[in-house]
């Protein structure tokens, strides 16, 4: 069962090519976002400390705490398309921009531009899928994207090390920024937002405010100590493990067996959300008017 559910959501055959260039683009502009992970030994090697690099993951992670709540609004009054775009674009300047700096100081600036093109792409591409997909397919398509975003992150960090054994951390980010900037250029001609027709949306019931916050819950209590781990890994871990005599190569491999853990476990829970979807829909009062009635009996 769930081999068949793997399978389902990760067959393209199936997707029309609207989805199909949003997977790929998602999966591109992903493989130059998962450098990122490398900004820390980037600045461990020009003298950063702990306390330091704590704080570039800070400033980063600020635009998180408000614009992902704006999102929505801003895709609905900008065009989820137009605001995809321009957090591409957002994301691969301020990566050229590492690439151009030599300073801590210059990397603690650059990261607020990066937190705000970062806090954007994550629910406006999701977003974006699910507005393209129709709903019948948009559990396939949501998987796809889980494992565009997954095999990016992947294989990013591993090349991306790979190159700064050879050429440098500047060459690094110069390259996922020319990635991530391509990405966007190709994204502004191949991709084309379409809005669901009205009859296409799923209608989910009304739940009370309790239920709510009963599904909520467990979520919270689950995700706060995964971001909290989170950023560990993505802010302290690279540096302490260039300090600590590992090559750039061997962080970048580390790195992307994160990634590729992180890519299995969203898709199965995504499987197991689907899962409870469909048997939440087999439990709801079926209208049968078709059904004879006492009276012509």
């Amino acid at each position: 069962m769930l081999l068949r559910d793997w399978g389902l959501m990760a067959s393209s055959r199936f997707m029309p090519s609207q989805l199909r260039r949003l997977h790929l683009s998602v999966f591109a502009a992903s493989i130059g976002i998962a450098y990122v992970y490398l900004i820390p030994a980037f600045a461990e090697s020009l003298g950063a400390g702990y306390l330091e690099l704590g704080l570039i993951g800070t400033v980063r992670a600020l635009p998180y705490t408000f614009l992902p709540v704006v999102a929505g609004y801003l895709g609905d009054r900008l065009g989820r398309r137009r605001l995809y775009l321009l957090s591409i674009f957002a994301v691969g300047s301020a990566t050229l921009l590492l690439a151009a700096t030599g300073t801590i100081e210059g990397i603690l600036a650059v990261q607020v531009i990066l937190g705000i093109g970062l806090s954007l792409f994550w629910p406006i591409s999701e977003a974006l899928v699910s507005e393209i997909s129709s709903a019948q397919e948009r559990a396939s398509a949501i998987g796809m994207y889980a494992v565009a975003w997954g095999a990016g992150f992947l294989i990013g960090p591993f090349i991306g090390g790979v190159i700064a054994e050879v050429a440098g951390f500047q060459s690094t980010f110069f390259v996922a920024g020319v990635l991530l900037l391509i990405t966007a250029g190709l994204s502004v001609v191949t991709i084309r937002g379409e809005q669901r027709q009205h009859g296409d949306a799923e209608q989910v019931p009304a739940r009370p405010s309790w239920e709510l916050i009963s599904a909520v819950l467990p979520m919270l209590i689950v995700q706060v100590p995964y971001a909290i781990v989170l950023a560990f890994v993505v802010s302290i871990f690279p540096g302490y493990a260039i300090e600590s005599g590992l090559t750039p190569s061997e962080v970048g491999l580390l790195l992307s067996g994160f990634g590729f853990v992180r890519m299995m476990v969203f898709s199965l829970w995504q499987i197991g959300k689907n899962r409870r979807k469909e048997e939440h829909r087999a439990c709801l009062p079926r209208d049968d008017t078709s059904a004879p009635s006492d009276s012509t009996q």
